[in-house]
């Protein structure tokens, strides 16, 4: 082919790639037809059949010999090659992998009858050598896949056999919580890679770290990870590309059912649960499932009609959480009796009147350091009431109570996979992906949290839908297109179970700025912070805090993707062209203290810092707080993202011994916008200069180098 004629069919590919819309799971397979004497055979048909599916590809070698079959599905073929004057070389288990670019080498025809068969089995050390693209990618195969034991069933935990992968997840349940940030590639950072589905993204946009939906080991034929150099039709992220590929149904049937059980009956207690006298948690994991696959028949179709697998998995998790050891207050600091209140170093707590309550003078220290209980703030003991009893002594007094609380995680996971061969001109495949799961966590998660067991809280994720609509069609015998459209939609939900954390269960009515704020009625946040104005003695304690930024939280989002791929083989170049675009709506509640946010922090008891006992539980009681806050709304933000990317990328195969593989791509990015109009942004038509805000430097008086309180110092302006 010369050069003119290649520039047109460029031109032509570019300009079907700006209507079409770009990434694959499908390879290519490649090859030169020569005869004894190494002479090219030109004008040979070679046809591409995978025996288990009946999926059928033909193309046809070019004047040097060479042949290209485009945008094939991964799977074990067989290479017919054929013409007139040679014997038939039929070429078998050729195993493409997924988005590989497979080269056969040299297919030598021998002199004889058509009709008569020569038979080679393909060279797998051959195979495994990348001569058609520069990628650096690793895949986790199907044996690889069914033998490797997974403790948590996570396919994705398999990436840490890959070089140049760091995973430091350890696999212990089934999740799609941050599921897919757990590892780097080459040492980007862990939310920088794309992890697709048979080419669609599954990846909640919502963190960037989260899946859509797991796919069990069961359900996954093969995982790809293209680490560096990969082609111009892989973007979205720079980070790394990892493609998944689901099983289909094959010409045969198949079924399996499985069983896995994990019991803390077989498990040794820990070496500090055991000096502590403390049972060991409840350890428990039961997963079980089956899946068929296998052809359809039916009478308008036959034989030749679509094959179908299913699958379903079931997951029965209940998980230990790490100890938490927090300080707690003691039955006689919930009365005010903070005579034996101790710091990590042994030494008396002295607890003063920072109210001046008794009139003997702001910060003076309690007779006896016992607060009398007309000193205390009418809501200061139920605040303490909050908190569990002490359940152990601990000698330097850091913390009293401790708890390792098992968490619950009932799974589900749903898969559909129908493929369907359009005789010889095509393949259609329809994809469908459930999970469900409501995830029970006794120290809370996300937007209600807690370091001791205060309340259940429940986070439903889902269900979660992901559908795939794959067609590939060959449009003549050199141009094939696959357009895939992938949409997907799934929600969080997180709310208390009980009403343990609730206004109306414990009684707490602390005063609201924005009473209709407190949607869910939930007890303000409570924290205790030392690094106030603390002293030694009380460095290492960690107090039971009540954290809530947001609850009940509720999230709705849905994720479009449409890909479609154009290949064109002109010669000695496979060129291929798409479009890629990704379309996200995330509709949310806002993380906001509607409920109030109390601190009551330690600090030493100063002319500086007059309201404060000198303990936080004291504080507590007598209702000194550092600092109150709320939120007037919980705000409702729909967020609205679009991803637009297109490509061309040509393989040249100037010899049968160098090929030159390049490409371009280009994205475009569109900022994340709230579609209620809630974000803070510059707006610079806006911008008045003689309004600006003025810095101002502060100056103390007398010409001291520091300003030990505001009011001794004045400040100039430097505009």
């Amino acid at each position: 082919m010369n050069l003119t004629r290649f520039h047109i069919a460029l031109v032509l590919v570019l300009l079907y790639g700006v209507q079409v819309l770009g990434q694959s799971n499908a390879g290519s397979i490649s090859g030169t037809v020569k005869d004894n004497n190494g002479a090219t055979v030109p004008g040979a048909t070679v046809t591409i059949v995978n025996p288990a599916n009946s999926f059928q590809q033909t193309a046809t070698t070019n004047d040097d010999g060479i042949f290209t079959a485009p945008q094939l599905p991964p799977g074990n073929y067989t290479v017919n090659v054929v013409k007139e004057g040679f014997k038939t070389t039929q070429k078998t288990d050729v195993i493409l992998s997924t988005s590989d670019k497979l080269s056969l080498g040299d297919i030598v025809l021998e002199v004889g009858d058509v009709a008569a068969t020569v038979q080679v089995q393909a060279d797998a050390g051959q195979l495994q050598i990348k001569s058609e693209s520069g990628e650096r990618s690793d895949l986790i195969t199907n044996r690889q896949i069914r033998d490797i034991a997974l403790n948590g069933r996570n396919v994705l935990d398999l990436t840490k056999l890959i070089p140049g992968i760091v995973n430091t997840n350890q696999g212990a349940q089934s999740t799609v919580n941050n599921a897919g940030g757990t590892f780097n590639v080459n040492g980007l950072r862990s939310n920088m890679h794309e992890i697709t589905i048979d080419g669609a993204t599954n990846i909640n946009l919502g963190n960037n770290t989260g899946l859509l939906v797991t796919i069990s080991p069961d359900a996954t034929a093969e995982v790809k990870v293209l680490t560096s150099n990969y082609q111009a039709e892989y973007g979205r992220a720079a980070g790394g590309f990892v493609q998944l590929t689901t099983k289909s149904g094959t010409n045969d049937y198949h079924g399996t059912g499985r069983y896995f059980r994990r019991h803390d009956s077989l498990n040794a207690n820990s070496f500090f649960n055991n000096g502590r006298n403390l049972p060991r948690s409840i350890y428990r994991y039961n997963f079980y499932g089956y899946d068929i696959g296998g052809p359809v028949y039916l009478p308008r179709f036959g034989q030749g009609g679509p094959s179908v697998w299913s699958g379903k998995n079931i997951y029965r998790q209940v998980i230990p959480s790490t100890s938490n050891n927090v300080r707690v207050p003691t039955a006689a600091e919930r009365n005010g009796d903070f005579s034996n209140s101790r710091d990590t170093s042994g030494n008396l707590i002295v607890v003063r009147d920072a109210n001046n309550c008794l009139g003997k003078g702001t910060g003076t220290p309690f007779t006896g350091n016992v607060i009398p209980q007309q000193c205390w703030y009418g809501q200061g003991q139920p605040i303490l009431n909050l908190y569990p009893m002490p359940n152990i002594a601990v000698s330097n007094n850091a913390f009293n109570y401790t708890s390792q609380v098992s968490s619950s995680l009932p799974r589900g996971e749903q898969i559909l996979r129908i493929d369907y061969n359009i005789g010889n001109r095509g393949h259609f495949s329809w994809r469908m992906d459930h999970n469900t799961d409501q995830q029970i966590f006794p120290y809370g998660t996300t937007t209600a949290s807690f370091n001791f067991p205060l309340v259940p809280v429940a986070r439903g994720n889902g269900p979660g839908w992901t559908y795939g609509f794959n067609l590939t069609y060959n449009l003549s015998s050199t141009m094939i297109n696959e357009f895939n459209f992938a949409p997907s939609r799934g929600a969080v939900f997180i709310f208390r179970l009980g009403d343990a954390a609730s206004r109306s269960g414990t009684g707490l009515n602390l005063p609201l700025l924005f009473p209709n704020a407190n949607v869910g009625g939930a007890i303000p946040s409570i924290s205790y912070d030392n690094s106030i104005g603390g002293a030694a003695g009380f460095s290492g304690i960690t107090y039971a805090d009540i954290n809530f930024t947001g609850s009940p939280f509720n999230q709705h989002f849905s994720v479009d993707n449409f890909i479609d791929n154009l290949t064109k083989v002109a010669g000695n170049h496979t060129i291929k062209t798409g479009f890629y675009w990704q379309r996200a709506h995330n509709k949310r509640s806002s993380f906001s203290p509607v409920q109030s946010n109390i601190e009551f922090n330690f600090g030493t008891a100063d002319a500086g810092n007059p309201l404060n006992t000198g303990y936080p539980f004291a504080n507590a009681l007598v209702g000194n707080y550092f600092q109150y806050q709320q939120a007037s709304a919980e705000l409702q933000n729909d967020f609205i993202y679009n991803n637009v990317e297109g490509y061309v990328q040509d393989t040249w195969k100037i010899t049968p011994r160098l090929t030159l593989d390049y490409g371009l791509r280009l994205s475009y990015y569109q900022p994340m916008y709230d579609k209620e109009g809630q974000f803070a942004n510059f707006d610079q038509s806006l911008f008045d200069a003689s309004k600006a805000v003025r810095l101002y430097l502060p100056v103390c008086i007398n010409g001291a180098s520091t300003c030990a309180r505001p009011e001794r110092s004045v400040s100039i302006s430097t505009a």
